[in-house]
């Protein structure tokens, strides 16, 4: 048996479009010919619509922290993973490409006299399960400049 999936667009018999999941297998006779193809189509419209939106709504992000020249991250305590946006490696002076931990963070990036701070703050999130905010230097990688954050 072979399996199967696509996406794609029907004409609704009421003129309008649909976008279409459409998964299924294919059977064959004994000698390897396809005899019949048996599956299911799901109506995904709805989803194809909240993709768009969220898409739509990720670039007013992106361009809203762009000219307020500020940025978001995401810290996973499970996988140890720092996830930083576009606009923050450009406060932080980094190549688009380059990864940063939360240790590079620390140790390479923030000021020598606000880590403790930092990681305190860190901590009290992480521990106590409640957002924070603070105030801190860093220091810039592509120039070396110290810069509020």
């Amino acid at each position: 048996t072979t399996y199967y999936e696509n996406v794609h667009r029907l004409k609704h018999k009421d003129g309008h479009w649909v976008w279409i999941l459409d998964r299924g297998k294919t059977i064959f006779d004994k000698n390897g010919n396809a005899i019949r193809m048996v599956g299911f189509h799901t109506d995904i419209t709805k989803q194809k619509e909240l993709e768009v939106n969220l898409k739509t709504s990720e670039k007013n992000l992106l361009k809203a922290e762009k000219m307020s020249n500020l940025g978001h991250f995401r810290y996973d305590f499970k996988t140890n993973t720092l996830t930083i946006s576009k606009n923050i490696k450009s406060v932080f002076g980094l190549a688009n490409e380059k990864k940063i931990t939360l240790e590079d963070l620390v140790k390479n990036f923030t000021h020598e006299e606000d880590r403790e701070n930092v990681v305190k703050r860190f901590f009290l999130g992480k521990y106590k399960k409640r957002g924070y905010r603070t105030e801190y230097r860093i220091i810039r990688q592509s120039d070396k400049e110290v810069r509020h954050v």
